[in-house]
């Protein structure tokens, strides 16, 4: 008999062990992972502005409707590498602003935010719509979790973040 209870008496030890690291990991590492999809999402925010500005600045030094970004590294000395033998081509329109990569308008913007980010946030559904405005400008809605993430307007350059 005495065997018996050691043994009930290790399963329930046991099972408030594990009810304990289970309510360690709901109250810490939840919080950890949520904040790491929210870096990771302003990370390729970041990352989509600076492919936006890169185009434009290459725009205002070429004019012309297709510019080329060049891969780029920060050395250690400070000094800024481009690897000129990488280039990607950006169609450019008429007010200096990126629209994709090739004349297909549904796939522009997706090319814009592959661009900019290889992944999304774990557990995330992103949805990409585009569409033209009145003046016939691209326009790019980034949608996680049917939620809007963030906008690009490609008439004035404008990147709405929600």
């Amino acid at each position: 008999m005495s065997d018996a209870r050691k043994g009930l008496f290790n399963y329930i030890v046991i099972g408030v062990l594990i009810s304990a690291l289970a309510t360690v990991y709901v109250f810490y590492a939840t919080p950890l992972i949520s904040e790491a999809e929210q870096v990771n999402r302003r990370t390729v925010e970041v990352e989509f502005e600076r492919t936006v500005m890169l185009a434009r600045a290459q725009w205002l030094k070429t004019k012309s409707s297709v510019v080329r970004i060049y891969e780029t590294q920060l050395l250690n000395t400070g000094k800024v590498a481009q690897n000129k033998s990488g280039a990607l081509e950006l169609l450019i329109n008429s007010n200096g602003w990126p629209e994709g990569m090739d004349k297909a308008e549904d796939a522009a913007c997706e090319q814009l935010y592959r661009l900019s980010s290889s992944t999304t946030a774990a557990n995330s559904e992103l949805t990409i719509t585009a569409q033209r405005d009145r003046q016939g400008f691209l326009e790019c809605r980034y949608v996680i979790d049917d939620i809007l993430w963030f906008m690009y307007t490609a008439k004035n350059g404008v990147i709405h973040k929600n």
